[in-house]
């Protein structure tokens, strides 16, 4: 019985250290990644134009802060020829996600508007335990991380 109460708890100290260092393990590169269009079509990585620079932009429909997204949608559209924009929201109900942006700023823009699911981004892009939002991860045209844009007002920089 002490034999089966060691591995059980072997285990889960193996799990929690396994989630831990997915969380924080940070890469350079553009990870794999999947998320879904609001019609529940599955978006990844092969999915973004090459040489361009990607931006992320990971929000909740409910953070506040986050309502000044909208306000970049007219500067996002203005760089859409040699940028990605990636739009991705926290949750799984489309007609929120609809309400929160403002679909009058989203004609002619042709970044991507989607859907984390299954909460993946926060591990996938190691974003740690806790963090506040928006989040921005901004890559170069070879899908390596910028560091220094860190914010909506950093995207300007590129």
């Amino acid at each position: 019985m002490k034999k089966i109460i060691k591995t059980i708890l072997f285990l889960a100290i193996l799990l929690v250290g396994y989630f831990i260092f997915n969380r924080y393990n940070s890469t350079n590169n553009v990870p794999y990644f999947e998320y879904f269009f609001t019609n529940n079509t599955v978006f990844t990585k092969e999915n973004l134009y090459k040489n361009k620079y990607t931006i992320f932009v990971y929000f909740s429909t409910e953070c506040n802060d986050c309502k000044m997204i909208n306000e970049y949608l007219d500067y996002f559209k203005s760089k859409n020829d040699n940028v990605n924009f990636v739009l991705v929201a926290k949750g799984n109900d489309t007609k929120k996600l609809i309400k929160f942006i403002d679909t009058k700023k989203m004609s002619n823009f042709k970044g991507y508007l989607l859907l984390d699911k299954e909460d993946n981004f926060p591990s996938d892009f190691a974003l740690g335990i806790s963090f506040n939002y928006p989040v921005i991860k901004a890559y170069d045209k070879n899908g390596i991380l910028l560091k220094n844009i860190k914010t909506l007002d950093d995207i300007k920089k590129i």
